[in-house]
């Protein structure tokens, strides 16, 4: 990491806002909620639409001795190819970004804990599941080498301990996480469609009673009549991305939008599963 990557990265940390989301009365283990400065990412031409050429990737920060748990989104729309996480004395993510038709003011929402819990990374090459044995799988829902999805695809949990991920060019990941620091906890799946002529379809969770939304994973369908192809490549991409994602009130939202940029040739449905917890 370079010089001047340490620096950005200080000074996002300094600037990041902090908001406690709060738990059971007296709990042990106390969630926040942390965003960090906005990044800029231009539009460009459709041949260049999910190219590797951003720089300003968002950065969001935890606050001083709480760990990282999940991470989102939020702006006018990022297509985010891979999800860095850094476990290091102050723990972060990195939200590797592509361009697409979007000129997009992005920032990063890391959702952290502190208090009696630890955390530790599971992961494994290419597609697949991870298990966190006695402990909950967080997943890291994109860790892709590369922005082509052609068909349908889905990184979520399986119960509360594993995290499978049929992503393609993408390891799977997840963040284990000390299960005796949250009581309850339950996943919540839910769906929405692209209704034909959209542009957009948006999934908004709502957690039970007492539980806060501590982490997401999603279902992609394959939209053939809205494939991407860029003149000479022979990659595809058929399923829509997610533009934004993150926490709303207690529970989470994500927007999809199409791959190609144009409305919906057909129905499809989008799913995202999230992680509500009561922390302990």
């Amino acid at each position: 990491m370079t010089t001047l990557r340490n620096v950005a990265i200080a000074a996002l940390a300094v600037a990041a806002m902090a908001t406690v989301v709060p738990g059971a009365l007296g709990a042990g283990v106390t969630l926040s909620t942390t965003t960090g400065y906005p990044n800029v990412t231009k539009a460009v031409a459709y041949d260049d639409y999910y190219s590797s050429r951003t720089t300003n990737d968002p950065t969001a920060f935890c606050p001083n001795g709480a760990v990282p748990l999940t991470v989102g989104w939020k702006g006018a729309g990022l297509f985010v190819a891979r999800i860095d996480v850094n476990l290091g004395t102050r723990g972060y993510f990195d939200l590797d970004g592509r361009d697409t038709w979007v000129a997009a003011s992005t920032r990063g929402v890391a959702r952290c804990a502190r208090g009696p819990v630890k955390v530790s990374i599971k992961k494994r090459s290419g597609a697949g599941t991870v298990s966190c044995g006695a402990k909950l799988a967080l997943g890291v829902p994109f860790t892709s080498s590369g922005p082509f999805q052609d068909g349908a695809a889905s990184s979520a949990p399986v119960g509360i301990r594993r995290w499978r991920s049929t992503m393609a060019e993408s390891d799977t990941q997840a963040l284990c996480v000390t299960r005796s620091a949250f009581g309850s906890v339950k996943i919540v799946k839910k769906s929405a469609t692209f209704a034909p002529g959209a542009l957009t379809a948006t999934v908004t969770t709502a957690c039970p009673r007492r539980h806060t939304a501590i982490s997401w994973g999603v279902d992609l369908p394959a939209m053939e009549g809205n494939a991407y192809s860029p003149y000479g490549i022979t990659n595809r991409r058929t399923a829509p991305w997610v533009s934004t994602s993150a926490p709303k009130g207690s529970g989470w939202t994500v927007t999809f939008r199409t791959v190609d940029a144009l409305p919906a040739a057909a129905t499809a449905t989008v799913t995202t599963h999230v992680t509500c917890a009561v922390p302990a």
